[in-house]
C-alpha cells in the first residue's frame, strides 16, 4: 500500500531505517551517518546470508504443498531462495551506499521483506479459536513463539474484536471482496481508517460525503458488512452491517480515521476495545491485527515465502521503531502489512488496549499509526469515547 502524502524525510531514509533495525550490520543512513547497529535480543541480525537462503527454501517447500500441491523440487526451491536472498544482499549494500527507498525496485523491497519474515516478524493466520500451529514463525524464532504461546488468550480475545470490512456488490451479489480491517469501540460503533471508505484514485468508492458535515452515507449500490469470524477455521456467522458513517475526517486531516455505525445480523454480541492511555513512546514488541488482501501482483515465487494472502485474519507481530521522521501523533512499527491491514488496531502485549490505529504500510519504508492520544486529542473522535 502506497500513500502519496507521505513524502521521505530528506535526513533520514525510512527505507534503510528499517532495514537497519532488522537486519543488522552497519547502514549509511541520509547524509552520510553511519551507525552500528542495535541487536534485538532472541533474533539473528547481519545482512542476508546462507542461513536465510535454508530458511525460505524451506518456507517455499512447505508453502508449494498447502492444499494437496505437488510442492516445489529441492533444486528449484534453493534457486528461488538464492535469488531472493541475493537480491535483498544487493538492496542492502544500496542502502549502505546511500540509496533513498524511491531508488529500490518493488521485487528488491519484497525480496528483502522475504528475509525480514525469517528473521521473525511472522504474520500468523487465525484459526477459529486458535492460531495457526504452522503459523509461518520460524522454528528457530524461540521468542516469538513463546510470546504467543504465553499470551495466547490475550490474542484471540482481541482477534475476536477485529473484523474484515467486506464488500458485496448490489447488482453482482457474488462479487465480493475485503477492503480493510475495523475494530469495535463502543455499542454500535467501529473504527477504521478514512482511505478504507474513501481510498486513493483506482480504488472503490464505499460511501458519499454528506454537503456541510464530516458524515457520510454508505453507497447503495454496496453492502459494506464487518465479518468478525472471517478466518482460517470453520465457516460460522458473525457478522454485523455498516448502516452509515456518522463521523469521516477531512481528506486534509491527518488522522486518517472514520467511525462507523452498526447493527449486529448474526452472531453473538461483539465485544468492544478501550483506547490506551499513553502516547505510545514506550511500546516495544507489539501485534497487529488485520486482513492481508489478495495481490495478484506479486510474483508467484514472493507469494510462496508469504503464503497466500486470502484477505483471512492474521495476527503480525513486530516492534516499535525509533524513526525520528515520525509525525506527532503517530508511531512507526515493523510488524509485516500489506493491503487490508488498513484500520487494524495496534496493540501491547502488556494490556488489551489499542495503542494506535494502523494507516499506512511499506515493505521498505515501515509502518505508521496513529496513536490513541492522537485519536483521544482528535475534537471530533473523541466525541465517541
Amino acid at each position: 500500500m502506497s500513500d502519496n502524502r507521505l513524502e521521505n524525510d530528506p535526513g533520514l531514509d525510512t527505507a534503510a531505517c528499517r532495514a537497519r533495525h532488522l537486519l543488522g550490520g552497519r547502514t549509511t543512513i541520509g547524509g552520510g551517518h553511519s551507525e552500528a547497529l542495535e541487536l534485538v535480543a532472541g533474533r539473528r541480525s547481519g545482512p542476508p546470508d546462507h542461513g536465510d537462503v535454508m530458511s525460505i527454501k524451506a518456507r517455499l517447500m512447505a508453502a508449494s504443498r498447502v492444499g494437496g500441491g505437488h510442492g516445489l523440487a529441492d533444486e528449484e526451491a534453493n534457486g528461488l531462495a538464492s535469488h531472493l536472498v541475493d537480491t535483498a544482499r544487493r538492496t542492502m549494500e544500496a542502502f549502505e551506499g546511500g540509496a533513498s527507498s524511491g531508488m529500490v525496485g518493488a521485487e528488491d523491497a519484497l525480496a528483502l521483506e522475504a528475509v525480514i519474515q525469517t528473521r521473525g516478524r511472522p504474520a500468523v493466520r487465525v484459526v477459529g479459536d486458535g492460531l495457526d500451529p504452522d503459523g509461518f514463525i520460524p522454528p528457530e524464532d524461540d521468542r516469538w513463539r513463546q510470546i504467543a504461546d504465553s499470551h495466547r488468550r490475550m490474542l484471540l480475545d482481541i482477534a475476536g474484536t477485529v473484523a474484515a470490512v467486506r464488500v458485496r456488490d448490489a447488482y453482482n451479489p457474488s462479487f465480493t471482496w475485503v477492503q480493510g480491517t475495523a475494530w469495535m469501540l463502543a455499542d454500535g460503533l467501529a473504527v477504521t481508517n478514512r482511505h478504507v471508505l474513501f481510498p486513493p484514485p483506482g480504488g472503490t468508492a464505499l460511501a458519499r460525503r454528506v454537503y456541510g458535515s464530516s458524515s457520510a452515507r454508505v453507497r447503495r449500490d454496496y453492502f459494506v458488512e464487518l465479518d468478525f469470524a472471517f478466518d482460517n477455521g470453520p465457516a460460522r456467522q458473525h457478522v454485523c452491517k455498516v448502516i452509515d458513517v456518522p463521523w469521516v475526517a477531512a481528506e486534509v486531516d491527518p488522522v486518517d480515521a472514520a467511525i462507523l455505525r452498526v447493527e449486529l445480523l448474526q452472531g453473538p454480541t461483539t465485544g468492544r476495545l478501550e483506547l490506551a492511555q499513553g502516547d505510545g513512546g514506550d511500546l516495544g514488541s507489539l501485534f497487529v491485527v488485520g486482513h492481508p488482501g489478495r495481490m495478484p501482483e506479486i510474483p508467484e515465487r514472493v507469494r510462496l515465502v508469504f503464503g497466500d494472502p486470502d484477505e483471512r485474519k492474521r495476527v503480525s507481530f513486530g516492534e516499535a521503531m525509533n524513526d525520528p521522521g515520525a509525525r506527532p501523533g503517530e508511531i512507526v512499527h515493523d510488524a509485516s502489512t500489506i493491503g487490508g491491514y488498513s484500520g487494524g488496531g495496534v496493540f501491547s502485549f502488556l494490556n488489551r488496549s489499542v495503542e494506535a490505529l494502523h494507516y499506512w504500510g511499506s515493505v521498505t519504508a515501515g509502518n505508521r499509526a496513529i496513536t490513541a492520544a492522537a485519536l483521544r486529542a482528535h475534537p471530533e473522535f473523541n466525541r465517541f469515547l
